[in-house]
């Protein structure tokens, strides 16, 4: 990401490239022709104007409440395919960001001015093999954005979109999908079964570069109802195990979790490894009879999701004694011994609206975690152990069992073609973004009554 100042030299130079482009197509009039080199690179475009207000919020990390909190955003982003062989599109995807930091504090000057980001929003190579129409393997190859269920409009989308240890989970107004790094191979060679296997590298959360493998597969029913799967095996192939699993150092210290109550000895360490399990499913019952048009094509459709983000739990005990004298060590804990806490769960139901919008959609999801949804110590102490923001020998599990259900309402209206209204509101995992312009480590809804919604306007071509 760059400064204002950065961005705003970015312009001239994108002109420059554009007007190089056009250019190039009027010097080769003379050979393939202009129609020829057009039919190879397409150029499209976005933007929007979004904002909101976080109602009634707090902020575990800042200790304080937030009401009434305005939020504003601006971006523009361009899509440029080039299409060089018939095996090979390339996608180029830059986007320009204007960003109002949070919290906007008093004699920090930062805090109170807008800054300018450009960034790459997706950067790769689509490989298809066979058929036009039909192929029987695509591979895309680089930074690209990964949508598994289609129904999702807010929650859901955990396969990609959670840590582990710490468990955190994150999402992003009008954006349920993730932005990976790698190759992604998808294939629909088995008729209604559609199938994805990704090898991913960690592009923008510690340890980073570690990869990842994981498989996906979702079959269609009678083109009445889907039913999924995915595995992720995070971090799997670490490139320092030493970040991944730190187990010497300053870190370690932080990373040890005690085995025995009566040995102080018996220690081990936690890790940034994990297992993800993901089931999903949806219908769409209008599908039954007849799909009467009175009803819209996104009306009265039903979906879910249930993700066990980390199957391994820790054989960690509570407090243990250190000796007679000392007594229980509060900084230790059993934090990752509940599966049942790393289950985020989540059913959507469309609204119908007879063609009156393009979709409404209520979202509910429930997950027991009893830490908060914060990755401090992930970036600040690089340790997969929960941030707390009082002191451990005063934490107390039912500080945190506030938001175990979340909901989100989520509705849009292309009004015109290249131009659509998007409007949500939600008790939500809404993160606000900092002064460099990346999430808050912590989300700002995290007791029941908070919630926040956002308007966005977009346009497109």
């Amino acid at each position: 990401m760059i400064s204002v100042s950065r961005f705003l030299a970015v312009i001239p130079l994108l002109s420059l490239l554009l007007a190089g482009g056009a250019f190039a197509f009027e010097d080769d009039s003379e050979g393939a022709g202009i129609s020829g080199i057009q039919e190879k690179v397409s150029i499209g475009g976005y933007g929007f104007w979004q904002f909101g207000q976080i109602v009634n919020g707090h902020n575990y990390k800042l200790l304080n409440d937030v009401s009434h909190y305005w939020e504003n955003n601006v971006l523009i982003g361009l899509s440029i395919t080039a299409h060089t062989s018939e095996w090979l599109d390339i996608i180029l995807n830059p986007e320009f960001y204007l960003n109002y930091p949070f919290p906007q504090q008093f004699s920090s000057p930062k805090s109170v001015r807008a800054f300018g980001f450009a960034y790459i929003k997706q950067a790769y190579g689509k490989f298809t093999f066979g058929d036009d129409e039909n192929p029987f393997l695509r591979l895309n190859l680089g930074m690209f954005s990964f949508k598994y269920n289609h129904e999702v409009r807010n929650l859901g989308e955990y396969l990609f979109r959670t840590g582990t240890y710490p468990t955190y989970i994150i999402n992003e107004f009008d954006y349920p999908a993730a932005q990976l790094l790698g190759l992604h191979a998808s294939t629909e060679a088995i008729p209604n079964l559609h199938v994805d296997l990704l090898l991913t590298s960690e592009a923008f959360m510690f340890p980073l570069f570690d990869f990842s493998v994981a498989l996906l597969a979702r079959y269609n029913v009678l083109d009445a109802a889907e039913i999924g799967a995915g595995i992720d095996f995070a971090r799997c192939l670490p490139v320092d195990d030493r970040r991944t699993t730190p187990t010497a150092g300053e870190t370690a210290s932080r990373n040890k979790y005690y085995k025995s109550n009566l040995n102080p000895a018996d220690t081990a360490h936690y890790s940034f490894k994990a297992t993800k399990l993901m089931v999903q499913a949806s219908i769409d019952p209008k599908k039954f009879f007849g799909s009467p048009r009175i009803f819209g094509s996104e009306d009265l459709k039903i979906y879910g999701e249930i993700c066990a983000v980390g199957l391994k739990g820790y054989d960690a005990v509570d407090c243990p004694i250190i000796d007679s004298t000392v007594g229980p060590d509060s900084t230790y804990r059993a934090w990752y011994d509940d599966l049942n806490a790393r289950t985020p769960r989540m059913v959507g139901f469309n609204i119908p609206t007879f063609h009156g919008l393009d979709v409404l959609s209520f979202e509910l999801e429930y997950f027991p975690s009893v830490l908060p949804n914060d990755f401090t110590n992930v970036i600040t102490l690089q340790s997969p152990v929960p941030y707390l923001t009082v002191n451990n020998a005063e934490y107390r599990k039912e500080n945190y069992d506030d938001g175990f259900f979340r909901w989100s309402l989520y509705a849009k209206k292309t009004v015109i073609d290249g131009f659509s209204v998007i409007a949500e509101a939600a008790f939500d995992h809404n993160r606000s973004t900092t002064q460099e312009g990346v999430p808050y480590e912590g989300e700002n809804l995290t007791r029941k009554g908070n919630w926040h919604w956002k308007l966005k306007f977009l346009y497109a071509f």
